[in-house]
C-alpha cells in the first residue's frame, strides 16, 4: 500500500495538517519523522475514543436525509456526487477520509482504535457537528488551496469572499443544518464498515441510504493509468470490489436494517438523465432545474480538453473508452484476475475471437 509520501507528494506540511484533525494529539504525532507513519502513530497514542449515542436530529430544522456514497478510486463517484449534490437542499462532504493519508480503511490493515476514529469523524461530520472536529474544519479549509472545500458549491459559495468566517464552527454547523440533505462520498471505507457504522446509530439507521458504486473493473484501471499517483494491481481493486459485492449480496438477504442499494457506473453514462430520474425517484429525491442544467453541461461536452479529474464528459463514450486505452494484451491480464468479477457484474469478457469488440459500446450482457 502506497505511503501518505506518495499519495500527497506535499511533504510534513501536509501530514501535520492531516494529523491535526484530531486536536490534542497533534504535537505528539508531528514529532514522529518518518512521515509514512504518521497515521499509524496517531492511532497507537490516541486510545479509546468516545462516540456519542444520544439523538441529535433536533438540531436540524426539518427532516434530515442523508446519502452516504460507497465507491473506488475513478469508478465515476465524483460524477455521482455531484449529481446527488445538484438538489439545493443538499450539503455535500466530499471524501471526508482523505485525511487518513491512506487509499483504504481495512480491518486487516488498520487497528480497531483506527476504526473507532473513521466513526467518530463520520459520525460528527454526518451530524454537522464541526465544532467537535474544528481541525477538520481547519484541514478541509486549507488543503490545497480548498480543493476539498470548493467541491462543495454551498461552502465554496459562503467562503470564497471571506474565509474567516467559514473558521466559525458554530457558523459551519448553522449553514450544513440549514441543508436537510446530507450527501457523502466514500472512496476509502469499505461498503461493511460503512454499514457497521450507520447501523449502529438509530439516528442515521432511519434517516440514510446507502448506495454501492461499481464499475467495470477495466474501466476503472483504465481510468487510474491517466494518474501516477493512482496505479494500482488489478487483483488489488477486484478483491476489494469483490468483498463489497459480497457483502451487498448477503446483506440483501439476510438483513434490512440499513437502506442499500447498488448502482453501475455504465448506465449512468450511457444514459443520464433517465439513470438520473431512476435513482432520485428510488431515493425520495426531486428532479429538479439544477439537475438537469448540471447533466447537461456534464454529459454532452467534448472533453478532448478536459483534464482526468474532470467530470465534464460526452458520458455515452465514457463507458467503453477503456476499449482504446488499454491494450488486448492488457484487457486479457486484467480479464485473468478479475474474470469472476466481471461476469458477475454482468460485463462480458472479451477474447481473439471477437474482432469487433472494440466497436461495441455497450459491453453489458445483462442489457
Amino acid at each position: 500500500m502506497p505511503g501518505i509520501r506518495e499519495v500527497h507528494k506535499s511533504g510534513h506540511s501536509s501530514a501535520a495538517k492531516r494529523t491535526s484533525v484530531y486536536g490534542a494529539l497533534h504535537d505528539k504525532v508531528i514529532r514522529q519523522r518518518n512521515i509514512d507513519n504518521l497515521f499509524e502513530s496517531l492511532l497507537k497514542v490516541v486510545g479509546q475514543l468516545p462516540i456519542d449515542q444520544a439523538s441529535h436530529e433536533s438540531h436540524f430544522p426539518t427532516k434530515i436525509r442523508r446519502i452516504v456514497i460507497v465507491a473506488y478510486f475513478r469508478s465515476g463517484s465524483s460524477f455521482l456526487g455531484e449529481i446527488l449534490q445538484t438538489p439545493p437542499s443538499s450539503f455535500y462532504h466530499f471524501e471526508p477520509l482523505h485525511i487518513s493519508g491512506t487509499h483504504r480503511i481495512r480491518k486487516v490493515n488498520i487497528s480497531r482504535t483506527g476504526h473507532q476514529i473513521t466513526a467518530y469523524l463520520l459520525q460528527h461530520i454526518l451530524r454537522c457537528e464541526f465544532t467537535e472536529i474544528p481541525d477538520y474544519v481547519s484541514w478541509l479549509l486549507t488543503y490545497k488551496k480548498g480543493f476539498l472545500m470548493n467541491r462543495n458549491p454551498v461552502l465554496k459559495l459562503a467562503c470564497r469572499r471571506n474565509i474567516r468566517k467559514c473558521r466559525n464552527t458554530e457558523f459551519l454547523e448553522k449553514l450544513c443544518r440549514s441543508r436537510p440533505l446530507q450527501v457523502m462520498k466514500l472512496v476509502r471505507l469499505p461498503l461493511l464498515q460503512t454499514i457497521e457504522l450507520i447501523a449502529r446509530d438509530p439516528d442515521f439507521t432511519n434517516t440514510t441510504t446507502i448506495v454501492h458504486l461499481v464499475r467495470d473493473p477495466r474501466g476503472i484501471i483504465a481510468s487510474r493509468s491517466a494518474l501516477g499517483w493512482c496505479q494500482f494491481r488489478c487483483n488489488t481493486l477486484c478483491s476489494e470490489i469483490s468483498e463489497d459485492v459480497q457483502v451487498f449480496e448477503n446483506f440483501k438477504k439476510f438483513f434490512n436494517g440499513v437502506d442499500v442499494i447498488q448502482v453501475k457506473f455504465e448506465e449512468f453514462a450511457s444514459d443520464p438523465f433517465n439513470e438520473t430520474r431512476r435513482l432520485f425517484e428510488r431515493l425520495g429525491l426531486k428532479y429538479g432545474r439544477s439537475t438537469e442544467k448540471y447533466l447537461l453541461s456534464h454529459t454532452t461536452d467534448d472533453d478532448s480538453h478536459n483534464g482526468p479529474l474532470s467530470t465534464r464528459r460526452y458520458s455515452k463514450n465514457v463507458a467503453s473508452k477503456w476499449k482504446q486505452m488499454l491494450s488486448f494484451r492488457n484487457i486479457l491480464e486484467i480479464q485473468n484476475t478479475c474474470g469472476s468479477l466481471i461476469t458477475q457484474l454482468g460485463y462480458r469478457l472479451v477474447d481473439e475471437s471477437d474482432t469487433e469488440w472494440r466497436a461495441k459500446s455497450n459491453v453489458r450482457s445483462q442489457i
